[in-house]
């Protein structure tokens, strides 16, 4: 996971074959305080970007219970280069 700015928050170690939208939502589980504006630091991001391999309903469905908002890019759909499309927060 990283932030806006390519900059890693968090990462996992994984077997070779394990399918990536089941290492998601341990990630998102690993997203440090981030100290910005004055009050509590955030424990969850806002949103979450990510491409195909992350692809489930089942995901989508945890990241929202958890108050984040998915992007997920559906398979099978084309994806743009998305490259200075998504604003920084």
């Amino acid at each position: 996971m990283t932030d806006g700015n390519g900059t890693p928050l968090a990462m996992i170690s994984t077997p070779a074959n394990t399918s990536d939208h089941r290492c998601l939502l341990p990630v998102v589980e690993q997203y440090p305080l981030v100290k910005g504006a004055s009050g509590r630091p955030r424990k969850r991001p806002r949103t979450l970007y990510a491409d195909a391999g992350y692809d489930s309903e089942a995901a989508r469905q945890s990241l929202q219970g958890r108050g984040i908002i998915p992007h997920i890019r559906r398979r099978n759909t084309t994806h743009g280069s998305g490259l200075g499309k998504i604003p920084v927060e």
